[in-house]
């Protein structure tokens, strides 16, 4: 059935189609369904609006906020918090980080101390005695380069250390705080350092006196039990106990030894030590026994004391080198046999010992009529024979010793 409005329509639009030759039954005119279809289209459009609708409009999209990305801590603020934030050693912060040191470094001051960081290094606490010696030496610009780890506490002696990239510097109540680097510092370390037979730094590094004997930054350092030297030929030598102190006694690296040219050689017959040393051409020798203490050998002495018999018969030296004997002579006691060596430029270096040198001694030694020994003692048809300058002395159990000048 059709709306009163839509009839309302098909009656008008019945006027304009008078002309259809098809009858009109019941009043209304009959049309075609394509022609009721166009009308009710027409009705459609001109359908009024109802007053009270309003446009449909589109819901406004919900926008949510983006939060703010969370900064990432700092290496050195993740450390300073590791170790109490505010309430710890350090206290608060004096400033801001500083940026862009030397080799992409940063740092952060504090209260108590900083905190600098390398991406190579990590992030370490500088403080107390230990850090002002750092800062005083130029901080991360200095030689040391910047820190490795923290301070380390409570070592040998109530001492303290901390690493650096080319050295440490070490601190004791009783020998204050040093820095110990480069060649000696390694050295150090080597040798057990503060735990080590050197102990703690006494010394920070000293040039050597008119630059040493290469003269090419030659410098030493001074530890509780001995001294580290260094030089670029020979690099680092440890010299100590009572070997350095002999050594020291002669006037160090400027006296008659010259400088150490390597450590202190154990494993010698009888538990000896023996450390040697470069004076120009010669090479002499500092030996240590318990028995007989640290004595040197040198020269014609030495020369004669390394006759690979000599030493199994007469042993370590027991006094140093002694001059001022007829014709520039020198002698050296040691520790078996009565034993003796005796040198001067005419005669050469000889052993003189046991009874033989007891009937050469009656005659006045060297400045008797024999003069000095020329030759060691040898075997001659049974008897025990030693030559001098003006004639020798032979020796056999049953005789005894006999005394020969030659006119």
């Amino acid at each position: 059935m059709w709306s009163s409005h839509e009839q309302r329509i098909v009656r008008l639009g019945s006027r304009k189609l008078a002309a259809d030759p098809r009858p009109v039954i019941g009043g209304t005119v009959n049309i075609s369904r394509t022609a009721a279809a166009v009308l009710l289209a027409a009705a459609s459009l001109l359908a009024p609006v109802p007053a009270h609708a309003a446009p449909t409009l589109a819901p406004s999209p919900v926008v949510t906020p983006t939060p703010s990305p969370i900064p990432t801590p700092s290496p050195i603020e993740v450390k300073w918090t590791s170790i109490g934030a505010s309430l710890g050693r350090l206290g608060s912060k004096v400033g801001t980080e500083v940026s862009g040191l030397t080799n992409g470094g940063s740092m952060q001051r504090y209260d108590h101390g900083s905190i600098y960081y390398t991406k190579a290094t990590g992030a370490h606490v500088i403080e107390g005695s230990i850090g002002a010696k750092w800062i005083a030496a130029g901080a991360q610009k200095s030689f040391l380069g910047y820190p490795t780890n923290d301070i380390r506490s409570g070592l040998k002696n109530g001492g303290s250390a901390q690493s650096f990239v080319t050295g440490t510097i070490a601190a004791s109540p009783a020998t204050g705080v040093h820095t110990a680097r480069g060649g000696i510092g390694q050295k150090w370390i080597a040798a057990g350092s503060q735990n080590g037979v050197l102990g703690y730094p006494i010394t920070d590094e000293i040039p050597e006196v008119n630059g040493g004997e290469f003269r090419r930054g030659d410098v030493y350092q001074k530890y509780q039990g001995g001294s580290i030297y260094w030089d670029p030929v020979r690099q680092a030598r440890i010299i100590r106990g009572a070997i350095g102190s002999l050594w020291a006694s002669q006037g160090a690296g400027l006296g008659k030894l010259g400088y150490p040219i390597g450590d202190e050689i154990g494993g010698q017959p009888r538990g000896g030590v023996v450390q040697q040393f470069q004076k120009g051409s010669q090479t002499p020798e500092i030996y240590w026994s318990p028995a007989t203490g640290a004595h040197y050998v040198l020269g014609g002495i030495q020369h004669a004391w390394g006759i690979p018999y000599i030493f199994d018969k007469i042993g370590y030296p027991i006094t140093n080198e002694i001059g001022g004997l007829k014709n520039g002579g020198v002698y050296q006691l040691f520790q078996f046999k009565n034993g003796a060596i005796y040198y001067s430029p005419g005669s050469g270096g000889w052993p003189v010992l046991g009874a033989i040198r007891g009937a050469w001694a009656a005659t006045g030694a060297e400045r008797g009529r024999l003069g000095y020994p020329t030759s060691v003692e040898f075997l001659s048809f049974g008897v025990t024979v030693q030559n001098f300058q003006n004639g020798s002395i032979s020796y056999t159990p049953t005789h005894g010793t006999s005394v020969n000048i030659w006119l």
